[in-house]
């Protein structure tokens, strides 16, 4: 199994992901931090009570810096670069000066069949790696479901304490983030059954098939935008070894056709 070199990820998707993981922390600070200026009484404490308030402040305008950072730089220009390694291993040119060596793995020639092949094998992993990534988020939201029930059907809960946690499950980072993953892994796993489909059954030689191959990488490339999904490095790793084997296998019958 060739080695996989992939500069594009530690240039230009770690920044990302570490942006994502300070915006998840920020999330996490700043819901304690507002219930607390819900909770305390600024007669009694004035001057927690405008510490709390000042750090509300500074926590939300990081938290909303960091998203606008993410959204119009880190994530659109890590994208850049991926789309532009991708093209230029399918039609063997040099777009970018950076460039992954075994991230696409086929022996395909003509352009169309690699470009299809290469989308395959992004949906192939993309999908996999999705589909474990929403087991955790899953699990993480069913247990503060869970917390979150037990709170309110507690008569004795504080309206406050509610509406906190209402702010902390059904945000950005659980509900949301469990939303959206579930998505992209939906359409991901589409987008591959299509271009398998068409690879059966249709020429592979003809414009129709680069036409096709094309419009896959556009929808596969936008659902990935939409969604805002970066998926876990770790979690790439962790199974890059069993999909890598089993891609080898659906390559190659591929390849045969």
């Amino acid at each position: 199994m060739t080695s996989k070199i992939d500069p594009i990820r530690d240039t230009y998707y770690k920044p990302l992901e570490l942006a994502e993981t300070w915006s998840a922390w920020l999330f996490y600070i700043t819901a304690p931090v507002s219930i607390a200026v819900v909770l305390l009484d600024k007669g009694t404490h004035a001057i927690a009570y405008i510490a709390f308030q000042i750090a509300f402040v500074v926590l939300a305008l990081a938290g909303s810096l960091l998203g606008l950072c993410m959204r119009l730089y880190w994530a659109p220009r890590a994208q850049e670069k991926r789309i532009a390694d991708f093209l230029s291993s399918a039609f063997n040119v040099e777009l970018s000066p950076e460039r992954t060596a075994g991230y696409y793995n086929n022996s395909a020639s003509d352009p169309a069949r690699r470009m299809a092949l290469q989308v395959l094998e992004n949906c192939f992993f993309t999908k996999d790696v999705a589909r474990l990534a929403c087991v955790r988020a899953r699990v993480t939201f069913a247990a503060y479901g869970v917390v979150w029930v037990v709170l309110v059907v507690n008569r004795w809960t504080s309206i406050d304490i509610v509406v906190w946690l209402c702010q902390l499950v059904f945000g950005e980072v659980i509900l949301s983030a469990w939303i959206r993953l579930e998505w992209f892994r939906a359409k991901a796993e589409r987008v591959f059954e299509t271009v398998f489909r068409q690879w059966k059954g249709a020429a592979t030689d003809n414009l129709y098939f680069l036409a096709s191959s094309i419009d896959a990488l556009v929808e596969y490339e936008s659902h990935k935008a939409t969604s805002g999904i970066t998926l876990s490095s770790k979690l790439f790793e962790k199974n890059n070894v069993r999909l890598s084997q089993e891609w080898e296998r659906i390559r190659r019958e591929l390849e045969r056709r």
